[in-house]
């Protein structure tokens, strides 16, 4: 069974010698490989880094933090949320709001799974891939807000990777904080060369949402040509919280009425045309939906002319892509032993629509549209010059991006239908270079890319100025590892990002002189750059694995949205504006430990600590995005059928001195600890049952990531608590068939 095997690669990688977990985007071994590995174990595990992380070195031997989740850690997020996959990782955090916004003003958590914030940053400075294609960006203007979750499909992954600090030289812009790269399961995991057919089925139940979900793929084999299909769909409700208060107006913190559906396809076929040339094919088609009663949105008696007596929306997010892929080996080519290249077709849309019924006032409607689609293309290859191991390659992008404001009873001063920002072509091409010098016990890794960029605006149906830009960037990296026992090692590494603006930052335009406020684009809006220092240790002690990391990241021209002038009296709006900070520093600690205490028991501990602050002039303020410090410890148990974990998570409270500084104060949460407990069981050839519950004392609490800008004096805290007391059950078959 596949399940079977993913694990057995994931115990092989985990007692592999300084097999701390920084390994590569996609280091799971298919079956077929795991064949293959028995006959040359080194040689395999090297491929399969060099294709993964574009890198020509050892995986275990980077100068760079890099975690990837375990099969079991996938399979036993099974809820759909981002944060449930990183449950390990606690320098990295999912912002998922409770939603309590409105038609025309808050878009709080309207977005959903917003983001992932790695140490500190989030949004569109996070670089996230699905099988090595960057995911559309999020957008937000006033009420209206996309969520770059809403466009990933979590039932079909096979591995999560996530690279800490600056991406940009391996993969140019919006790698500022790091990246994550989502990967899919492949035809390979399933098949070898005697099992030409199999597949899997699932099906649960969380009431974490209330959701039914169900999944299935088939896998098989036609000559040379090897096919997966795979489809998920999942219906579900709101997502529950700690609030016991029912009324339907703003007094309410339970969360509002809401029914989810989802649905997810995902097709490859891959041919091994000959000994050198591997070609495939990829098609995904994602729908989600969500319909809400905002009850909370309602006001509460005595009207006014204009107060809200009801509140609905309907919000859709679509995501359709087709990639071609090849793979090329060439005999008797030093320089470039593998090239991998890929081409690919990306088309997303966020819709959402409000409907307002106001007391006596014209009622409301805002309909409201993001769209994104462009060409991606990649190609990477590994070779050696001068007897050193190098990777190279070029990146292009060209990405059409357009958002449209319509409705009924537009605010004074507007029309509808409008545009936010000028339809706007934003192209983006890369090369970069990458090698791994081995001198005596130290391995010197230098990288280098060069990257040009530029927005091309449309100012077709757009009112305000449009402003065309570009520029490019030299993004250089350097680590240093430094072996100094069998089994320990430390490294360095010195390296520099950058992300180019966006095109709504870069122009955008709204006004509403009643509310006394607009909205203007910056053109000397520069792209931010990081500079990033990060000293870590790692090695193995017996069973004990461990890595710690200290790190120190400078962003500078770090772009905000800020009031920039006005009183925001009649004739005097205030004006808010994307400008650069001169600088932001975050600096952390993180430690990792894994101990297989014998063949069934094995403890896993995570520990990461963050500070961070923004500076203009001589004011300095702390970054709100830095998540308190968090621990983390899970204890395994895996023996024949039966396997068991037992997770407990502590978050500091967050303190008032690290929240900026507002006229109205901030809620700081209190820490907690919290206890999750689950179990796996194999009931027969190829069946599993699984059953789990999550904060089994019921205890109440909030994350940082989900509270921030609501005031210490709010009425309706417990409306942003996180789940109590839940539990999820799921049945996995897996099924497959030999040929002799």
């Amino acid at each position: 069974m596949i399940q079977k095997t993913s694990m057995a690669a994931a115990v092989a990688l985990a007692l592999s010698p300084f097999s701390a977990p920084v390994y590569g985007a996609d280091n799971t071994i298919t079956a077929q490989e795991l064949e293959q590995a028995q006959k040359r174990p080194e040689q395999i595990l090297q491929d399969i880094h060099v294709r993964t992380t574009r890198s020509a070195g050892d995986r275990s031997q980077q100068a760079v933090t890099v975690t990837q989740s375990e099969p079991e850690q996938i399979e036993r997020a099974q809820t759909g949320r981002l944060a449930d996959l990183f449950s390990m990782e606690p320098d990295l955090s999912v912002r998922a709001a409770t939603p309590r916004f409105t038609a025309a003003g808050s878009a709080f958590g309207r977005a959903g799974q917003e983001s992932i914030n790695i140490r500190g940053l989030e949004d569109n400075q996070v670089l996230l891939m699905s099988d090595g294609v960057p995911l559309p960006n999020s957008f937000s203007f006033g009420a209206f807000s996309t969520g770059r979750g809403a466009y990933l499909n979590t039932d079909a992954l096979k591995s999560v990777e996530v690279l800490r600090g600056p991406a940009s030289m391996q993969h140019g812009s919006d790698g500022l904080a790091g990246a994550v790269s989502f990967r899919t399961i492949e035809p390979d995991d399933f098949l070898s060369e005697k099992q030409r057919f199999g597949g899997f089925l699932r099906s649960g139940y969380s009431s974490l949402d209330r959701s039914w979900f169900s999944s299935g793929a088939v896998v098989w084999q036609a000559g040379d040509v090897r096919n997966l299909v795979f489809v998920s769909r999942r219906t579900g409700h709101e997502v529950a919280n700690q609030g016991d208060d029912a009324s339907p107006d703003s007094r309410r913190t339970k969360p509002n009425p809401t029914d989810t559906s989802g649905r997810y396809l995902l097709a490859k076929s891959q041919w091994q045309a000959d000994a050198q040339h591997r070609l495939g094919i990829t098609l995904e088609a994602l729908r989600q939906e969500t319909d809400s009663n905002v009850l909370s949105g309602r006001a509460t008696a005595p009207y006014r002319s204009n107060s809200v007596i009801g509140l609905t929306a309907e919000d859709e997010t679509q995501r359709d892509k087709i990639a071609f892929e090849h793979r090329w080996q060439p005999a008797g080519m030093r320089w470039l032993q593998q090239a991998d290249s890929r081409l690919s077709f990306q088309k997303s849309s966020a819709h959402q629509l409000s409907v307002e019924d106001r007391y006596s006032d014209p009622d409301r409607v805002r309909d409201n549209r993001y769209e994104n689609r462009g060409w991606h293309f990649s190609s990477t290859a590994q070779g050696e010059m001068a007897g050193v191991p190098v990777s190279y390659g070029l990146d292009w992008s060209r990405t059409q991006a357009s958002a449209l404001r319509g409705g009924v009873t537009a605010p004074a001063g507007e029309t509808f239908p409008s545009k936010p920002f000028p339809d706007t072509q934003y192209t983006v091409a890369g090369a970069f270079w990458q090698g791994d010098w081995q001198a005596g016990a130290f391995r010197i890794q230098p990288g280098v890319r060069l990257d040009h960029y530029k927005l091309s605006p449309d100012a077709a149906g757009y009112s305000g100025k449009t402003v065309t830009l570009s520029d490019q960037a030299v993004s250089p990296r350097l680590g240093l590892v430094w072996q100094l026992q069998k089994a320990h090692q430390t490294y360095f590494q010195i390296a520099k990002g950058f992300r180019a603006p966006s095109p709504d930052q870069v122009n955008n335009g709204f006004s509403n002189p009643v509310m006394g406020y607009e909205t203007r684009g910056n053109a000397d809006l520069r792209p931010e750059t990081a500079h990033s220092l990060e000293l870590g240790m790692r090695g193995q002690i017996k069973g004990l694995r461990y890595q710690w990391a200290m790190y120190r990241n400078t962003y500078d021209d770090f772009i905000k949205q800020q009031v920039t002038g006005g009183s925001g009296r009649p004739g005097d709006p205030m004006i808010f504006q994307y400008i650069n900070l001169a600088q932001a520093t975050i600096r952390g600690a993180e430690l990792r430990l894994d101990w297989q205490l014998d063949p069934v028991w094995r403890v896993q501990g995570a520990w990461a600590q963050g500070r961070g602050e923004t500076t203009q002039g001589s004011q300095r303020d702390p970054l709100e995005t830095i998540n308190p410090a968090r621990l983390q410890t899970t204890l395994h148990y895996n023996h024949d059928a039966l396997s068991g974990w037992l997770q407990i998570q502590h978050q500091r409270g967050k303190a008032l001195a690290d929240i900026p500084v507002s006229t109205t104060p901030a809620f700081a949460p209190p820490s907690f600890t919290t206890l999750d407990i689950g179990a796996a069981w194999k009931l027969a050839q190829g069946w599993t049952l699984q059953a789990q519950i999550s904060n089994l004392t019921d205890r109440k609490y909030w994350r940082w990531a989900d509270v921030r800008g609501v005031a210490d004096n709010s009425s309706v805290k417990d409306a942003y608590t996180a789940p109590g007391r839940q539990f999820l059950l799921s049945l996995r078959y897996d099924f497959r068939s030999s040929h002799e």
